[in-house]
């Protein structure tokens, strides 16, 4: 049987909400190399919205798929974006 130190771990990896945009922002800037602000990101549900240049788009969807993996491994399956775009 679990103890409660077990439930509670998995608490400790959950980000702040008001660090959430930080956080994606920082992962897709190691990505595509590039130096995009917190206020480009609107977090809707599962979903991630992003209002910058259709370049910088093309560029995302080239990488879609890691920044996918990389933003959920870092909310530890807490929180599982489907979508960003």
């Amino acid at each position: 049987m679990k103890g409660i130190s077990d439930f509670l771990a998995k608490f400790k990896v959950i980000p702040n909400p008001a660090d959430e945009k930080k956080i994606i922002v920082s992962i897709i800037n190691s990505i595509i190399e590039q130096d995009l602000q917190e206020d480009i990101v609107d977090v809707r549900g599962y979903s991630i919205n992003l209002n910058i240049h259709p370049a910088l788009k093309g560029l995302l969807f080239q990488n879609k798929e890691a920044i996918l993996k990389q933003i959920n491994e870092r909310f530890n399956g807490e929180k599982t974006f489907k979508n960003i775009g």
